[in-house]
């Protein structure tokens, strides 16, 4: 850890990044810094890849904008507290996410018109029944839901 903190990272990622490696400490070696624009320090990516080759992404957590985002497969979320940016309950969700995704206890849910990817959510695991539906309106034609390991994985046409 104590080579990605000598780095200059900006504010937000010197404070995010250790929560991050405290609870996944074998992820440093997935982490790249980018120079934020303004000069004010780097920012942290980290990408780990997925073992299940049906997934378009693997795992990412980013302290780009200052907030964290996490990501899997075709989906992301942001984690941001805006009156208190380096609020650690906040970014503990975030890494809470991430740990359901790479634990496997949540997957994706992506919904397609044909091949065009027209939203996505994300899902406990293991999921029974109909996947989660989205955009109710739109002629979509089927939807997947994937997994870290693979183990949940399934495809499904549009019910209803």
């Amino acid at each position: 850890m104590a080579g990605l903190l000598a780095s200059n990272l900006d504010a937000y990622s010197r404070f995010a990044v250790p929560l991050i490696l405290a609870r996944f400490p074998d992820w440093e070696p997935f982490a790249v810094v980018q120079e934020r624009p303004d000069g004010a320090g780097g920012t942290v990516e980290f990408n780990v890849p997925c073992p299940s080759p049906a997934a378009e992404m693997g795992l990412w957590i980013s302290t780009d904008q200052e907030e964290l985002s996490v990501g899997f497969h075709t989906d992301h979320s942001h984690f941001t507290d805006y009156e208190s940016r380096l609020n650690p309950e906040v970014i503990g969700v975030g890494i809470d996410q991430a740990a359901a995704y790479f634990e496997d206890r949540s997957g994706v849910v992506s919904w397609y018109q044909g091949v065009q990817l027209k939203g996505t959510t994300s899902t406990a695991l293991p999921h029974p029944g109909p996947l989660p539906r989205i955009f109710s309106r739109l002629p979509l034609t089927h939807a997947t839901l994937r997994s870290w390991s693979g183990r949940f994985d399934r495809d499904e046409p549009r019910h209803g």
